[in-house]
């Protein structure tokens, strides 16, 4: 849930509107990060939107309600006909006056500014998401028994061609064990022959009834599949119907887990047909279906359960609408990269599309070992494995689609040995202290955790201060001090040694506080403001300076910028402190880099120009011979490097995010640069500006702050999640391990 500001305004129905669309996103578990992620306005548009203070435009509204609705259009439908009648009364002009003084709604009671009528139809609304999600198991049950059906059809191919090869194989067997036979009255030097047949025959005699007896096995699984797929269709088919139902209320238009044999080593490619190697494998993933299928038949349970109970209590469903503890509620496609697969290895580290049976072995290629822990089970460990020629597009086609059915092929979805916590709000900010025994991590939220990244144990309590969000951190070089800017336009120092704030808030900003920064020296940290959310006050385009020592300002705001300062970073020599700005990721308004003489407080010569669109993140390499600016948006996004002392650019624009680049970082080398931008991480050589890496999670819709380690083994990233009941997630990488960049 977004923490919003208290309501303000003089006009009952505009309140009543703001409050209206709060509580749409709340529902649909939308924040303020993740709207501007998704419309073209800034998370300070869209706060002064819902603030109450005035009556927002259409298109805004609109948009606004396509974000929240995402791809349900029957939700969309329902939201535009009753927001719309609210808009409309909302208009100044037939707005109703509050009573003088006008008095704000603190958050906590904003909710009960809106209509009586309109927290119902809200509240269905969420009955109705509750619903789909129901709807949407019972299609993914759907889907998961008709690849499995595909699967076992095909392995049943492949058993009836094995049985007629081996029985081909066999009588061949046997005619030249008859022939022999009768030539060894005539010839007794044939024994030898003749005892060779006879054990070749043996052991296809064997493998045919190995391949027959797996035939009828795999027969039965599929009678059982097809039974609980028609089961599925039916509790489809009645979800389907209390969807429909609902949405009529609204007058809404009805728009494989256990281990498997190792593989034989290279060079000792086996070519018997159905040998020990393959029965083996066959029966485990015999026995791996019936896990499998075992497990449908609960989940199915589940879904008539929560079917019936739609039936008899609508309040049962909005709190127990989708399954959170069912492991197969969310199977999101398989994206490989990152330390699992070299950076550098380009076969292995493209998309696998689930069912793709004609990719090649290398697109197949996992850590030698997963653990997963699904929902409710043990951990099992899983090992990819290779087989026979002939008998191999079976066995890999069908553990695909096992693994596709029980998840555990979504080896960063189950498992992720990256994963260093998840946060129930998105991501903003990430820090290394200066000797990497400490991550700092800030929210969306108003709290502050420090985590030791060896142990991936989190440090003493939550540093809490902050009334509104926390944009940025930084540690000091000693160490001894983190600095934190938030939405509540102050800047707070801890001791983070006791997570106890070091003196009184930095005031002084007259918006949020957008960005912050240590010198190398550790004298001097700057800040830079931006939105401010009285409509009636101007945004704050300063840069400012403060001593750390004794939280003072240092000489005057540093002016110059014409939007909000988005980006700071100080050179590797403490000269220079260098600013990017811009207003919002779809304005033009001020897209320049300025540099500051930190002796003069002056301009440092002429900013440099080549976005179109703001710049959010800025980094010096550590020998302050290239620096790195971000900006523009969409696929126009892109990543610039400059000569600092020159001010012109090194080459083309690096280009590859096809979202706002939110964070950038130099490894602390200057070997590796890092780029956090929408739902991806980056890696690029900024000699060859060559990209070297590609990370993304499925989990993870947005990537909006990264750090490096101060060793360089180490990059955490992190970000907006869309894991229920999570917004936010931050992973450890181990650089060290990708042998590309190492």
């Amino acid at each position: 849930m977004a923490t919003w500001g208290p309501l303000r305004g003089e006009y009952v129905q505009v309140r009543e509107l703001a409050a209206t669309l709060r509580a749409i996103a709340d529902q649909r578990g939308q924040t303020v990060r993740g709207l501007a992620q998704k419309i073209p306005h800034s998370r300070s548009v869209i706060s002064a939107n819902l603030n109450g203070s005035r009556r927002p435009g259409w298109p805004f509204v609109e948009a606004f309600l396509v974000a929240c609705a995402g791809r349900d259009g029957q939700a969309l439908d329902v939201l535009r006909a009753k927001v719309r009648p609210l808009w409309e009364a909302a208009d100044p002009d037939r707005a109703t006056l509050l009573p003088v003084p006008v008095e704000t709604v603190a958050e906590e009671h904003a909710g009960q500014v809106v209509p009586a009528e309109v927290r119902q139809w809200v509240a269905l609304l969420a009955e109705v998401a509750g619903r789909q999600q129901v709807l949407a198991r019972a299609q993914l049950a759907v889907s998961r028994h008709q690849a499995l059906s595909t699967g076992l059809l095909q392995m049943l191919q492949q058993l009836a061609d094995a049985v007629a090869e081996l029985t081909q194989e066999r009588d061949t067997l046997r005619g030249e064990r008859d022939s022999l036979l009768a030539e060894r009255r005539q010839h007794t030097d044939l024994e030898g022959d003749l005892n060779r047949i006879r054990h070749e025959l043996q052991d296809t005699q064997r493998r045919l009834e190995a391949a027959e007896q797996l035939y009828e096995q795999t027969s039965r699984r599929l009678d059982q599949s097809e039974r609980q797929r028609a089961q599925a269709e039916r509790l489809k088919d009645q979800a389907l119907q209390q969807v429909q139902t609902l949405l009529r209320t609204l007058d809404a238009p009805p728009s494989l887990t256990r281990g498997v044999p190792s593989p034989p080593e290279p060079g000792q490619a086996r070519e018997k047909l159905m040998d020990s190697f393959d029965q083996q494998a066959g029966n485990e993933i015999l026995s791996r279906l019936d896990d499998v299928l075992a497990d449908e038949a609960a989940g199915l349970s589940g879904l008539r359960r929560d079917l019936a109970d739609t039936s008899t209590s609508a309040a049962t469903t909005v709190s127990g609408g989708g399954d959170r503890d069912d492991p197969h509620a969310s199977a999101p496609a398989v994206r490989l990269s990152g330390r699992d697969i070299p950076a550098g290895d380009q076969d292995a580290r493209r998309d696998v599309p689930a069912g793709d049976q004609d990719a090649p072995d290398t697109a197949l290629t996992w850590p030698d070992s997963i653990w997963t822990a699904p929902a409710g089970g043990p951990a099992h460990r899983v090992v990819m494995v290779g087989f026979t020629p002939q008998f191999g597009l079976l066995i890999v086609a069908v553990i695909v689609v096992a693994a596709i059915i029980t998840g555990v092929i979504v080896a960063w979805q189950l498992y992720d040995p990256d994963r260093l916590t998840r946060t129930t709000n998105p991501v903003t900010a990430l820090a290394f202290s200066p000797d990497g025994k400490l991550l700092a991590i800030a929210t969306d939220g108003n709290t502050i955790q420090l985590w030791d990244p060896q142990t991936r144990l989190q440090v003493g309590t939550e540093l809490s201060g902050h009334a509104y969000g926390v944009n940025a951190l930084a540690f000091s070089p000693d160490g001894k001090l983190l600095a934190s800017a938030g939405d509540d336009q102050t800047v707070r120092l801890w001791n983070p040694a006791t997570g106890r704030p070091v003196g009184d808030p930095l005031t002084g900003h007259t918006g949020i506080v957008t960005t912050l920064a240590f010198s190398p020296d550790g004298k001097l940290l700057a800040s830079a403001g931006g939105y401010n959310s009285n409509t009636a006050e101007a945004d704050d385009t300063t840069v400012r300076l403060w001593d750390p020592a004794n939280g003072q300002p240092v000489g005057d705001p540093l002016t110059g910028h014409t939007a909000s300062a988005q980006a700071l970073a100080f050179s590797p020599d403490g000269k220079l402190l260098a600013s990017g700005s811009g207003d919002n990721p779809y304005s033009s308004r001020d897209t320049t880099t300025r540099f500051w003489d930190l002796v003069t407080r002056e301009p440092g010569g002429v900013p440099l120009v080549g976005h179109s669109l703001p710049v959010f993140a800025l980094a010096f390499s550590p020998d302050g011979k290239l620096l790195a600016s971000a900006g523009d948006a969409g696929r126009e996004a892109s990543i610039r490097l400059w000569d600092p002392v020159g001010r012109q650019p090194v080459g083309a624009p690096l280009k590859g995010h096809t979202g706002v680049v939110e964070d950038l970082a130099f490894s602390p080398d200057g070997k590796l640069l890092a780029s956090a931008g929408d739902d991806s991480l980056r890696l690029w050589d900024p000699g060859t500006r060559h990209q070297l890496a590609l990370l993304a999670h499925s989990q993870i819709s947005s990537v909006d702050a990264l750090a490096f380690s101060p060793d360089r083994k180490t990059l955490a990233y992190g970000g907006y999640s869309n894991y229920e009941g999570h917004r936010g997630l931050v992973r450890l990488v181990d650089v060290s391990s990708w042998r590309d960049l190492s």
